[in-house]
């Protein structure tokens, strides 16, 4: 064997290695990228739920006001405050309006947060990135049991069920 030969043979060994190391942090960044992915939607459905909980018991204390609004209206009346009784019953009609629009905007920042984090973190992509990976790690070790290094095969298979 020639001096040449060697050093391209080694060469050829060095970015084996370097490939297999950089597949196994790929695995690693991935298997990061996906708890995280779990983290934002689970975060995301509690802020959801909160914002839920917040409207409907607004909701339903706004409604038992409004309710007990026909009660306290003869009371008013004699004491003579049937200015600040209308004015009691639009804010409180007002406070209904903003709160349903508010839990519009919950709903809507609900699933724009969940898309946004659909975009930036892609099952696809990752299942696609990990199966290229899985078909060429064993090419990669074959070429490197050839050269005679035995390299094991340190990853273990991504299933996300998310």
């Amino acid at each position: 064997m020639t001096t040449s030969r060697i050093w391209k043979e080694k060469k050829v060994i060095k970015s084996l290695k370097e490939e297999l190391e950089q597949n196994k942090k790929t695995y690693d960044k991935n298997i990061e990228l996906l708890n995280i992915r779990l983290e934002l939607e689970k975060s995301n459905l509690d802020d959801f739920n909160f914002e839920q909980k917040k409207y409907n018991l607004t909701r339903d204390i706004i409604e038992i006001e409004l309710k007990n609004y026909k009660v306290v209206t003869p009371l008013m009346e004699f004491h003579r405050v049937r200015d600040w009784q209308e004015k009691w019953k639009e804010l409180k009609e007002f406070e209904k309006e903003n709160n349903e629009r508010n839990y519009k905007i919950a709903q809507k920042n609900f699933e724009v947060q969940k898309k946004r984090i659909e975009v930036n973190i892609d099952i696809d992509k990752i299942k696609e990135q990990q199966t290229r990976i899985d078909e060429k790690t064993p090419t990669i070790l074959e070429q490197l049991k050839k050269f005679g290094v035995n390299e094991e095969e340190k990853t273990d298979k991504i299933e996300y069920t998310g």
